[in-house]
Parts: C-alpha cells; structure tokens; sequence
C-alpha cells in the first residue's frame, strides 16, 4: 500500500478523486451482477437485506474512521501553515534586527540572511515533498548561527538589538525544524492497510445482494459517499505533496521586503528606528 499512497499523493485533486470514487463506486455497484451471472451465487432476498444491512453499518464505521483522521491530517495541515507564517516572521524580524545593527559585519550576514530565505524557497521546499531540507540552507543556517552568536555588542542599543537577534534565530531554527518534521509525518500504512481489507469486506458483501436498481443505487450512493471523505484524506495527508500543498507564499513577502530594504536601506532604516 505505501508506494500506491506515494503515487496517489503526487496527484492533483481531480486525479485523486477520478482514481478513487469513481472505480471504488462503479467497482461496488457491479459486484451484485457479478456474484449472480459470474460467481454463480443465488442469494435469497433474506440473505440479501442481512447484506446489505451489514453493508451500511460497516460504511458508517468506515466514515467514523475517516472523519477521525481527517481531523487529523487537518490539524497537521493548519500547525504547518502556522509554522510557515512564524518562520516568515522570524526571518523579517532578524533581517530588521540586522539593518538597525549598522556594522559591516552584519551587513554580510544580511546578505546570507537573504541568500538562506531565497533557497528556502527555490529548494528546500521542493524538498520538503520528501521530507528532506536543503544542504545550502542548512549551511548557511549553521553559518548565521555562530557568527551570531559570536558577536559582541559595543553600545547598550546594539546590545539589545543583538538579544532580540538571537530569541528570533532560535525561533526561526525550531519552526524551520518542526516543519521539516511535519513535512515527514504521513498517517501510518496500517491505517492503509485497514482501508482496504474494509474495502474488500464491502466488496464480499455486495456479492450476496440480489441486483436491483434501488439497491444497486443504495449501495453506490453509499460507497460514494465514504470514498469522497476518503480521497479528504488522501488529499489533506501529504501537505507537501500533490495539488494542494503549502504555499511559501509568506515567506516569499518577506524576502520581497528584504530585497526592498537592500534596495532603499536608508528608507527602510528610519521607517524601523526607535523613536
């Protein structure tokens, strides 16, 4: 099962949905049909409304399942975006902290700041689709972090300046690393697995109910029903990954902003000076 999830989450949304329901559905509403003229099974009509009881009580169970992980996933998918905007605040936060410390030394370590936000974007998010980061990013990471905090403040401002440098590298380091994290954490294959053995289950079942239209439609709206929430989950399980993913988009405002105030520093410098 764990390489057709890595398959399905590469997909768009429209090809999850195409791969899943309609085959799934049209797959359970053909069974009845098959169990007769194939199969050969002549299910009585008592035989055949115990089936299709146990086929709706089994379904319930299953939404109940995926409703429970798609909350889940769900609350992983908004700690993400949430990691995302504090990462994008953090970066701003040191780059301002950065122009107002007004040294040649940590003029080069904006120029590195600015660097490191760029292949954030351009290269380590790709790579967050595997759950992996960035070698450069992280060199220039670790780079930032000893220059940093190797540096000594001369003036009670700088001091400060270089406090509140530091509480946002540490910030921006623990949500760059909960998001490689969170990028890494699918839900488990035995979740997968229990899906499917569910799944066959129902298939065994539709075997036994007589074929009509009334219940073939019974059984499809059902399965249909079940398969959407499933292909939620599908979707929402791998935030990296496929077409609907995480955008950097605030990360990529920040370094808008950083190349603005490269641009215009003296601007940008009285617009952050303490009055």
């Amino acid at each position: 099962m764990t390489w057709l999830m890595q398959f399905l989450h590469r997909l768009p949304e429209w090809a999850v949905y195409c791969c899943i329901v309609a085959p799934v559905t049209l797959g359970i509403m053909a069974l009845p049909y098959a169990g007769r003229f194939a199969c050969r099974i002549r299910p009585n009509e008592e035989r055949s409304r115990g089936a299709i009881e146990a086929y709706k009580a089994i379904v319930a169970s299953l939404a109940f399942l995926l409703a429970f992980t798609l909350a889940q996933t769900q609350g992983m998918l908004r700690a993400s975006e949430t990691l995302v905007a504090h990462e994008a605040a953090a970066l701003n936060t040191m780059d301002r902290s950065l122009l107002r410390y007004d040294t040649s030394e940590f003029t080069d370590l904006r120029q590195s700041l600015h660097e490191m936000t760029r292949t954030i974007v351009e290269e380590e998010w790709p790579a967050l689709a595997d759950g992996a980061r960035s070698r450069k990013a992280e060199a220039i990471v670790d780079l930032l972090s000893r220059r940093i905090r190797s540096a000594e403040a001369a003036t009670p401002r700088q001091q400060t300046l270089l406090n509140e440098l530091l509480a946002k590298l540490d910030e921006f380091t623990d949500k760059r690393e909960e998001l490689i994290q969170n990028a890494d954490t699918f839900t488990p294959a035995l979740f997968w697995n229990t899906i499917a053995a569910i799944l066959l289950v129902l298939a065994g079942l539709s075997l036994f109910i007589t074929p009509s239209l009334e219940r073939i439609l019974t059984i499809g709206g059902i399965t249909a029903a079940a398969t959407l929430v499933l292909c939620l989950v599908v979707i929402e399980d791998a935030p990296f990954r496929g077409g609907s993913t995480i955008s950097p988009a605030p990360i990529q405002r920040v370094y808008a902003l950083m190349k603005a105030r490269q641009r215009d520093p003296a601007a940008m410098a009285a617009k952050v000076a303490p009055q």
